[in-house]
């Protein structure tokens, strides 16, 4: 899992690079409400600490 950590982050910093930060990090945010609330869902509506 240590890839991970090297191959995230690079994909961040090239898509930041094609469409600018505001888009990239506003899709990014996106994506973590739509993630969170899935799993909201489907762990019965309880809140993931």
């Amino acid at each position: 899992f240590q890839a991970v950590g090297f191959i995230i982050p690079g994909l961040i910093a090239n898509w930041m690079e094609r469409q600018g930060v505001i888009q990239t990090l506003s899709t990014m945010v996106v994506a973590a409400v739509v993630v969170r609330l899935l799993l909201m869902i489907f762990s019965g509506g309880q809140v993931i600490a």
